[in-house]
């Protein structure tokens, strides 16, 4: 009886290592890393931050950063900041779901260049015809994995500006 204690326990701390193991801090996780290297990257990993992108298809009512290169530099601040606040980011790991670091615009540095948009029309195409400037309050980062569409990897899913220190849109 008692080695089958011994195992147990020894089999429910390597399980507990284990996970450990696999989660991490999204923002670290290779494959989003991976999945922030470009625009192209990103789509091909099953994202969808090009909708949040100026000049790319989008939808109405979707924010949208001046460029890839300014929604890089702020994932990168993200990534460098270790300032202890809360919220802390998020985690991913397992085979699957969704994670969301929502981060106050002052914690990543600030805005910086051109001012973030709302797309207000869209024509046909899908091109933002009308838009109005917007004041970030924060920035969301969204996370994701699923077998399917992301093949079982964690990946940068979406990412945008907003107007609500709550990241809603």
């Amino acid at each position: 009886m008692r080695t089958f204690s011994i195992r147990l326990t020894a089999g429910a701390l390597l399980a507990v290592v284990g996970l450990g193991v696999q989660a991490a801090e999204c923002r670290e996780t290779k494959a989003v890393i991976d999945s922030t290297a470009s625009l192209a990257a990103n789509t091909a990993a099953g994202g969808h931050v090009s909708i949040h992108i100026a000049g790319q298809k989008t939808e109405v009512g979707k924010s949208q950063y001046a460029n890839w290169a300014q929604f890089q530099a702020l994932f990168q601040n993200w990534q460098a900041n270790h300032d202890g606040k809360t919220p802390k980011p998020k985690s991913c790991g397992g085979s699957g779901g969704s994670q969301t670091d929502c981060i106050a615009i002052a914690r990543l540095g600030g805005w910086q260049g051109t001012k973030a948009r709302v797309c207000t029309k869209v024509d046909s195409s899908g091109n933002c015809t009308e838009s109005r400037n917007i004041t970030v309050a924060a920035v969301a980062f969204g996370y994701y994995n699923n077998s399917v569409e992301t093949k079982g990897k964690w990946i940068m899913n979406t990412s945008y500006p907003s107007e609500n220190a709550d990241c809603s849109q």
